[in-house]
């Protein structure tokens, strides 16, 4: 393989990189100027959610996306997650990968 080639690979996979990050924090940009989230139980249906079995409405008060330490506070009705790569979250939604915050 040339070095050329490996070049356009790596320049492809940075710019392919940034892309990603940008839509994501444009995303999470207009949620915060809307201040509420995204059709969350459009959402709950999607690859890496159903993976994780993320519910819209945590059925435990107790353990939802709001007292878990991969959440990212956004406005009142809406924040992220880490483990969604940034994805809207509600703070009363929960998935079976939450953790309590420390402290």
């Amino acid at each position: 393989m040339t070095s050329t080639r490996v070049a356009t690979r790596r320049t492809f996979l940075f710019a392919s990189i940034g892309a990603v990050a940008a839509g994501a924090a444009a995303s999470q940009a207009a949620l915060a100027a809307t201040g509420t989230c995204a059709d969350l139980d459009k959402l709950a249906a999607t690859g890496l959610r159903r993976s994780l079995n993320f519910r819209p409405v945590a059925p435990d008060p107790n353990r939802t996306c709001k007292g878990c330490t991969f959440f990212r506070a956004g406005t009142e009705t809406c924040g992220s997650c880490v483990l969604l790569s940034g994805g809207a979250v509600s703070p009363g939604s929960v998935c079976d990968s939450w953790a309590a915050k420390a402290g």
